[in-house]
């Protein structure tokens, strides 16, 4: 049997099915059309794969060899596997390449869009018609010359930015190069490259220590006052006095868990938001936080945290009281002001951040620049008391 999956996250349909003892997964594209087309479109593929499956299972398909046995499925035996790719030429054609081989699965939906993003900008200025063998470093040079003009929101694209988008390029060159595909074309041109300079980040200091900063300079700049609250370090007692004023302020019951999870364990917005209640270990008193960036080769990696006992206090009145069932730690209601669910799915990063910021709004703990400010000062008052 095959199933359908939307992630309103991602904003598309994923199909599931097996066959020859294994699981396939396939998403079937960013929906672009209305919810209503986009759910029609993904069932007619549904039943396509069913009436496929149900022909290869009483024998009337015979999956041809060497076929790529999902796009055979999920076309209805029409094709045989992916189309094969020419000799790359064009900066668009390295482009196709790479996400023409890169497996389903083998990176984050984030990480995918973060990169598209980067080739985005580099067809734009560089042009994607442009020919690989005449792409000479002086035309990234220009590039970077450029991109270092340019804003976003008011602020100039930063050096970091720039030097990553042109790290996309590089490293698409040497993947394309290593499936043979880049015919008689040398290593990338990104030798030798000038980057505009970065300032480095100021230190995490108190909310006080900030305070005095801004008094004493009287920096009334948004980015210079964003910059410095971004170093914000919470002592625990403050920790302890943002999370009771979320417990008082938060509309729905799931956001003082959330706040405390990442508080008391350290864990990123999305391990939070991954967090299954498996994971959580009262007996033993530990949190096994689920993560992504630490092994690249690997779905997902556990790490465990010592659960102390507010963490342990907190979450098990929000599992035997307001809990609103479905698999994860952190869990919506199925119906909130904002939308109804019909089935359990993990927060969104954009669901969490209102969240987040809702009952801190007002106050003066709405300073807080997000998620990753519990993250380090988790690991700075850990350091403070001696704790590896």
């Amino acid at each position: 049997m095959a199933s359908l999956h939307f992630s309103a996250q991602h904003g598309r349909y994923r199909i599931r099915f097996d066959f020859g003892g294994q699981s396939y997964n396939r998403s079937l594209g960013k929906v672009t059309g209305t919810l209503d087309e986009a759910k029609a479109d993904a069932e007619a593929t549904l039943a396509r794969v069913e009436k496929t499956l149900g022909l290869l299972r009483d024998g009337f398909f015979t999956m041809p060899d060497n076929a790529d046995h999902a796009q055979f499925i999920l076309t209805g035996g029409k094709e045989t596997g992916r189309p094969k790719v020419a000799a790359v030429r064009r900066l668009q054609d390295l482009f196709d390449a790479v996400k023409a081989h890169t497996p389903s699965g083998a990176k984050e939906e984030d990480t995918l869009e973060t990169e598209e993003f980067h080739r985005n900008h580099l067809v734009r200025l560089l042009g994607g018609q442009t020919q690989l063998r005449l792409l000479e470093p002086s035309a990234l040079q220009a590039y970077i010359a450029t991109r270092s003009d340019e804003t976003y929101r008011g602020e100039k694209i930063s050096a970091q930015t720039i030097r990553k988008e042109v790290g996309r390029l590089q490293a698409d060159w040497n993947r394309v190069a290593s499936l043979k595909l880049l015919a008689g074309l040398g290593g990338p041109p990104t030798k030798g490259l000038h980057y505009p300079k970065d300032s480095e980040k100021p230190p995490f200091r108190t909310s006080e220590q900030i305070e005095v900063i801004l008094a004493r300079s009287g920096a009334d700049e948004d980015r210079a006052r964003a910059d410095l609250w971004e170093s914000l370090f919470l002592r625990v007692s403050e920790i302890e006095e943002v999370l009771e004023l979320v417990r008082q302020k938060a509309n729905y019951p799931f956001v003082h868990p959330m706040l405390a999870f990442v508080a008391y364990t350290g864990a990123r917005r999305s391990e939070m938001i991954r967090s299954r209640i498996e994971d959580i270990d009262f007996a033993a008193k530990l949190v096994r936080v689920r993560e992504k960036k630490r092994d690249r080769k690997k779905e997902v990696t556990f790490r465990h945290v010592d659960m102390c006992d507010s963490l342990a206090r907190i979450l098990r009145a929000w599992f035997d009281g307001a809990h609103p069932g479905g698999p994860y730690t952190i869990s919506q209601p199925q119906k909130t002001r904002m939308k109804s669910r019909t089935d359990w799915v993990s927060l969104t990063k954009d669901e969490a951040r209102h969240h987040f910021e809702g009952p801190l709004a007002g106050s003066k703990w709405a300073v807080i620049p997000g998620f990753h400010c519990f993250r380090h000062s988790f690991a700075s008052n850990a350091a403070l008391q001696n704790v590896p």
